[in-house]
């Protein structure tokens, strides 16, 4: 009779047991911060809060500070939420997660490294930092944007001229032309490219009409493919590899065929500090240059006759792009300018010597779509006596490229 009422106390003690005096979890850590001086010491703590000026941080040592920028090489937080205020608006954006984070100061405000896209905090604004409400939402959306996509690991531009009507002494010509490039893994500039994740191909051809006959005035084209690897594992410079072919009837150059090995580099960017990527200020600059030892193979016009040369191929480019910052932090690229010079001295023919150059400024018509306007400029001191002459070509170009290009 006794063992239903003993059956019932003792399911009851177990239950008391597995319940009010089970061991209570342990709480979840916070993630903590990290401030990096100048001079390499470190901090850690809570980041609240940073500006133009200042950055808040708490301690559990030594309490709130506020750290000033001019001490401070960067700051790192991660799986927090943020948003940026801007005194005077109304409208304020609300937090956003993120996973990791990296804060540094520019003149033009502080640059805000979140996962995979950067934003710019303008002078006069502030970045705030909360602690997540739950862990697992440190998938990143910027703010309130989608996640960001993983960069095309290769991209299609093509570009059609538009036609133009130029007089050359009594006679009145129509151009036409295009090109097509194609780029597989565009290296980051901050890196030496290795393998097969810089590759780029590229093909140009124009032709000219006297207006009214269907007889070809005049008629050029030019391709390249260019292979890049860095040459060691800390090294800035890379090797290259590259075939290129050249044809221009009013130089008097039938083809020529190029060959050639030599090395690659980065001259300058303002999109890296010590081969970390950063936001630059106002403008991105890049100059880049690379050398190499060529086999050339010309066959010519009027005289006819082919003729095999070794050379050095020095090119030098120039990129270089304004950059507006709206007031949600947002950039823009205004336009791009594209300059570029080569020489190539012959080592077995001094008078073969060649050099041209090229300069152009384009305009960004939406994600895919833009208009440049390009200006060239070839000489060939061994094209036949007749056609020896500075060559210059101009052209007004909308480009379509594909995937869009990442900003």
């Amino acid at each position: 009779m006794l063992q239903t009422p003993i059956r019932i106390v003792g399911v009851a003690i177990l239950m008391l047991c597995f319940t009010g005096f089970s061991v209570p979890a342990e709480p979840v850590k916070e993630e903590l911060d990290m401030v990096i001086f100048n001079n390499g010491d470190r901090i850690s703590g809570q980041l609240r809060s940073a500006d133009s000026g200042t950055v808040h941080l708490k301690s559990a040592a030594l309490g709130d500070l506020t750290i000033q920028w001019t001490d401070i090489a960067e700051v790192q937080a991660q799986n927090r939420r943020w948003k940026i205020e801007t005194q005077g608006m109304e409208r304020r954006s609300e937090f956003v997660d993120f996973r990791r984070v990296t804060l540094r100061s520019t003149t033009s405000g502080v640059v805000v490294n979140v996962d995979s896209q950067a934003v710019t905090v303008p002078n006069g604004s502030s970045v705030l930092f909360v602690q997540q409400e739950h862990r697992a939402a440190g998938m990143t959306q910027l703010m309130n944007a989608k996640e960001p996509a993983v960069p095309p690991s290769s991209s299609v531009a093509i570009g059609l001229n538009a036609p133009e009507s130029v007089v050359l002494g009594s006679t009145s010509q129509e151009v036409f032309g295009g090109s097509l490039r194609v780029f597989h893994n565009q290296p980051d500039l901050c890196a030496t490219p290795s393998w097969a994740s810089s590759l780029l191909s590229a093909v140009n051809h124009n032709k000219s009409y006297k207006v009214g006959m269907p007889a070809v005035v005049t008629d050029t084209f030019d391709g390249t493919v260019s292979l890049k690897n860095r040459l060691g594992s800390e090294s800035s410079v890379a090797g290259l590899l590259v075939a290129d072919f050249f044809g221009n009837s009013p130089l008097g150059i039938g083809l020529q065929q190029s060959y050639g090995v030599g090395i690659s580099r980065v001259l300058y960017s303002n999109d890296c500090r010590e081969k970390k990527p950063v936001i630059p200020a106002g403008h991105r600059l890049t100059v880049s240059g690379d050398a190499s030892v060529r086999y050339i193979h010309q066959r010519l016009y009027a005289p006819g006759g082919s003729e095999d040369l070794a050379g050095v191929r020095l090119n030098e480019s120039l990129v270089y792009v304004p950059l507006l910052t709206d007031r949600s932090g947002v950039r823009k690229e205004l336009f791009s300018i594209d300059q570029s010079l080569w020489v190539t001295p012959m080592l077995n023919d001094a008078r073969a010597v060649q050099a041209g150059g090229s300069l152009g400024i384009s305009f960004p018509l939406g994600k895919s779509l833009s208009l440049s306007v390009t200006g060239e400029d070839d000489f060939f001191n061994n094209a036949p006596k007749a056609k020896r002459k500075n060559y210059v070509k101009s052209a007004v170009t909308v480009t379509y490229t594909f995937p869009p290009p990442q900003k």
